[in-house]
């Protein structure tokens, strides 16, 4: 029985890694999964694993991949390949990338980028979806309702100058409810979370968050779950800023700044499709889970080339 580590550092990595847990314990791994925020790293290593599984940009998970990489423990990584330039998670997302030795990313952009970008050897790489999307089955048909979904997280590589302008161009529609979403713990976190105060910051599950987001007239902010979830839920996004300058997006993502958030808004609101995902459709945990279950691990850590 192959036995995997899978990190969680919050939200972030714990609602995509969710299917991917369940495929593999579905496949006959023994799988745990550890939030490296309720306790040590080095506690998650006092047992022997074959394989830690990582998603994501998180620091605690590039923390998390060093001490693998010095345990001798081959590093599976979902998500790398892609690019967030207003966000130190950029580097971050590269650096566990070059930690890993098995990768599984959602498009054929994305090898691209570690096969010519980062060197990594393409047998590597797996081209499966995003994993998150298999969380959004089993929804009922989108009725849009007049109500935004807003989540804004600090752009880590700049001052945070988006924040007062999106408020006030969202106050311009009254008409429309404002839901929002907690801010991460990035840098910054605590400016944010004082310019929302008063405003209606709710603390929602998984599935309260994408029921919402299906329903939504928008999904507004600087997430990647606008970029990533919302064209699978068939939501338009307004996207702020530079937090996720430089990510793959479809056709229902509009890009504004500061200046152009109301005219962004404006047109989300009259969207009406097409709604592609460049970031797959639901199926990929199952890929991802065939891989880990029956992968040759002989020697894969050892890496002859790179750039």
């Amino acid at each position: 029985m192959r036995r995997i580590l899978a990190i969680e550092s919050g939200r972030h990595d714990a609602t995509p890694l969710k299917p991917v847990v369940s495929e593999l314990r579905r496949q006959g791994c023994h799988v745990l999964c550890y939030d490296v925020k309720a306790g040590a790293i080095e506690n998650a290593f006092k047992k022997p694993w074959d394989i830690v599984l990582l998603l994501g940009d998180r620091w605690e998970s590039l923390a998390v991949a060093t001490v693998a990489v010095v345990a001798n423990v081959p590093i599976a990584h979902i998500h790398g390949g892609e690019a967030t330039f207003g966000s130190h998670d950029n580097q971050i997302r590269d650096a566990i990338s070059k930690l890993a030795s098995i990768h599984f990313v959602a498009n054929d952009a994305f090898k691209c980028r570690l096969v010519l970008g980062l060197g990594e050897d393409g047998w590597r790489v797996h081209v499966t979806g995003a994993p998150g999307l298999d969380n959004l089955t089993n929804l009922p048909p989108r009725s849009p309702e007049a109500y935004f979904v807003c989540t804004y997280h600090p752009a880590t590589l700049q001052e945070n100058s988006d924040l007062p302008a999106l408020l006030s161009a969202l106050d311009r529609f009254p008409d429309y409810q404002q839901i929002w979403t907690g801010v991460n713990d990035d840098p910054g976190s605590k400016e944010i979370a004082a310019l929302l105060a008063g405003r209606d910051v709710r603390l929602l599950s998984d599935r309260e968050y994408h029921l919402l987001c299906r329903h939504a007239a928008a999904v507004v902010g600087n997430s990647s779950s606008g970029i990533i979830e919302a064209p699978t839920l068939g939501v338009p996004t307004v996207n702020v800023g530079t937090r996720q300058e430089g990510r793959l997006q479809g056709p229902s993502v509009f890009d504004c700044d500061a200046k152009s958030i109301h005219y962004a808004l404006v047109r989300a609101i009259k969207y009406g499709g097409p709604y592609e995902n460049p970031y797959g459709e639901p199926g990929a945990s199952a890929k991802i889970a065939r891989v880990l279950s029956t992968i040759d691990l002989e020697g894969i850590q050892v890496k002859r080339w790179s750039v």
